[in-house]
């Protein structure tokens, strides 16, 4: 999330959690598309776009507290 940092906990959520499938259910549509003939594609979404030339203006800031550790050139 793009400057999480200004949450603040009890005010914008109350509760943090990462979704995991479960095995069970992997197994389940596993055996669906076998069952069905369907083709199954996997897409890692985590860095799907980490290097992708952006064409329009974004806005954002540092966290506070965020230090810079090394430059370029």
């Amino acid at each position: 999330m793009a400057q999480g940092f200004t949450q603040a906990a009890g005010v914008d959520y109350r509760k943090t959690f990462t979704p995991v499938a479960k095995f069970v259910s992997n197994h389940t549509v596993l055996a669906l598309t076998t069952h069905n003939g369907w083709e199954v594609h996997q897409v890692d979404i985590k860095n799907a776009y980490l290097n992708a030339e952006l064409t329009e203006v974004i806005y954002m800031k540092q966290r506070p507290g965020f230090e810079l550790l090394w430059s370029k050139g």
